[in-house]
């Protein structure tokens, strides 16, 4: 069955990876992508998704306050942050906001066990 995955990062080099990652590991999956929260904002009123990948260090509003808004917009959508800030504090507020926390460096093995857990 086909899924619908937005992916948020100001980096390009880390918006490609993940869609690699994703794209190697699953079939028939549509994925967009964003450089910012504006973008994914954006993007997210005018399409459903299954999962939301967001970077936390982004310019603009930060990928916590992304991923509420996002989940006001999608309240079905599986969001993850994925991050290199891996204070305990800012990974307790991410996961009290219903968000799975993923660090960085990301590796193929946490991305496709967490997509094969979470997004059914």
């Amino acid at each position: 069955m086909s899924k619908n995955m937005l992916i948020v990062d100001d980096s390009r080099f880390s918006r490609l990876s993940l869609r690699k990652v994703v794209t190697g590991a699953f079939e028939g999956w549509a994925i967009e992508d964003a450089a910012d929260g504006e973008e994914a904002l954006a993007i997210a009123a005018r399409m459903p998704f299954d999962v939301v990948f967001i970077d936390y260090n982004m310019p603009g509003d930060d990928g916590l306050t992304v991923g509420k808004k996002l989940r006001l917009l999608q309240p079905q959508a599986r969001l993850a942050m994925v991050t290199a800030n891996v204070q305990g504090s800012l990974a307790e507020e991410v996961r009290a906001n219903g968000i799975h926390f993923i660090p960085k460096p990301v590796t193929t093995e946490n991305i496709v066990a967490f997509l094969t857990q979470e997004v059914p």
